[in-house]
């Protein structure tokens, strides 16, 4: 028969990584919300290097080079966007597994475990049944001396 120690020892494993899921799926959510950052200050950034342009000594040109830096820079931070989101995703329908897996193994541990102590109750009970028997039949007969 399977004993519920060594489910509970899966289940406990599972459990960890969970965790670690949960973890890395906080560092998406800290790293996501850093490219938001980013993207959201270099587009807050063009207005006012717009404005400075017209006052440099180079005009434009200087202008031209930031801004299509800047626009390969928020093509960065947009694909990066994307990837980790798909990441995020991902990470989400494992948690979802893993969880279900975790909360399965538990399950199967505690009903394990409900079945071995019931089976030892019918155990102790059986033996309490058989000295019973017994005790009635010495009782019943004759001592031989």
């Amino acid at each position: 028969m399977l004993k519920p120690a060594p489910l509970r020892v899966l289940a406990k494993l599972e459990e960890l990584a969970v965790l670690r899921t949960r973890l890395a799926l906080a560092d998406i959510g800290a790293r996501e919300r850093a490219a938001a950052r980013e993207r959201a200050a270099l587009r807050a950034a063009v207005p006012n290097e717009i404005d400075a342009a017209s006052t440099l000594p180079g005009g434009p040109a200087p202008l031209g080079v930031w801004l299509a830096a800047a626009r390969t820079l928020e093509r960065r931070l947009a694909a990066e966007a994307i990837r980790l989101e798909t990441e995020r995703r991902a990470l989400e329908q494992s948690l979802r597994e893993r969880h279900a897996a975790m909360r399965r193994l538990e399950i199967a541990s505690e009903r394990l475990a409900r079945q071995e102590e019931t089976a030892r109750a019918a155990r102790e009970c059986k033996a309490a049944d058989e000295l019973a028997v017994i005790r009635r039949a010495r009782l019943r007969t004759p001592e031989r001396g």
